[in-house]
């Protein structure tokens, strides 16, 4: 990598392509990607002034914003993977002490708590675990698809 003179500095480039954290920039020795970090930018990589390096680069800065769209949506699943295990695991150890405590009293339930305890508590035990598998499901769908693009 060559010490380039940052792109916000520079009047003679334009830009070709710009996303959230990468700019694929024109000047007049070829094209260059960079990345963008609030006030830094460092270069990624340079190519020749032709239109075989303008092809590399366009070539190079499409998988550079794939991966970078990947991230987040992997990311975002992942987030949503641990949210649910969390409250899942929550959930049923709530349920599992109330229903310990409900036992050793030894009581009829109450309208309310039988309400809760028949239809919320049973549906949720029901549905947490699926929407969970459900969840890790298609993050090993989706990244599992995303590493047979990159082949």
């Amino acid at each position: 990598m060559t010490a380039d003179p940052r792109p916000a500095e520079r009047d003679d480039t334009d830009v070709v392509l710009e996303s959230r954290r990468y700019v694929l920039l024109e000047d007049p020795t070829g094209y260059a990607i960079w990345r963008v970090r609030d006030e830094r930018e460092e270069l990624i990589a340079r190519f020749d002034d032709s239109d075989a390096g303008l092809e590399e680069a366009i070539e190079r800065w499409d998988r550079i914003h794939r991966h970078e769209r990947r991230g987040a949506t992997l990311t975002a699943l992942a987030w949503v993977v641990g949210t649910l295990a969390t409250i899942w695991l929550v959930f049923t150890g709530i349920v599992m002490v109330w229903a310990v405590v409900l036992i050793n009293r030894r009581e009829e339930l109450d309208p309310a708590t039988s309400f809760f305890w028949r239809w919320n508590a049973q549906e949720l035990l029901t549905v947490l675990p699926t929407a969970f598998m459900v969840s890790v499901g298609l993050y090993v769908v989706i990244w599992m698809h995303f590493r047979r693009l990159d082949e």
